[in-house]
């Protein structure tokens, strides 16, 4: 006996899988553990461009702050930041630039 097409039960599964597509599991970021705990104003998946520019503005001022303060010379200060005395110039034009 072949079994009858259910067409409700179709539609049931359907409108399930839809509504786990929609929703996708909040796993949060590298800021966050949770999207709705986030303390970002703006999530930084919907303008990322936004975000490493902040990321890099809080480094450029601990590295100036460092060199003013220890009076670090420029491989020193590239030591300890772990970069490249280049990227210590960059960040102090950036900061000449600013200022």
């Amino acid at each position: 006996m072949k079994k009858a097409y259910n067409a409700n039960r179709s539609y049931n599964a359907r409108v399930e899988r839809d509504k786990i597509e929609a929703f996708p599991k909040d796993n949060g970021c590298s800021v966050s553990p949770s999207c709705l705990d986030c303390p970002l104003p703006r999530c930084k998946y919907d303008n990322p461009g936004e975000h490493r520019a902040a990321q890099r503005a809080t480094k450029d001022a601990k590295v100036v702050e460092a060199i003013a303060i220890e009076k670090l010379t420029k491989d020193e200060a590239a030591e300890r930041f772990k970069c490249t005395s280049r990227t210590i110039f960059r960040i102090m034009r950036r900061s000449r630039v600013n200022a």
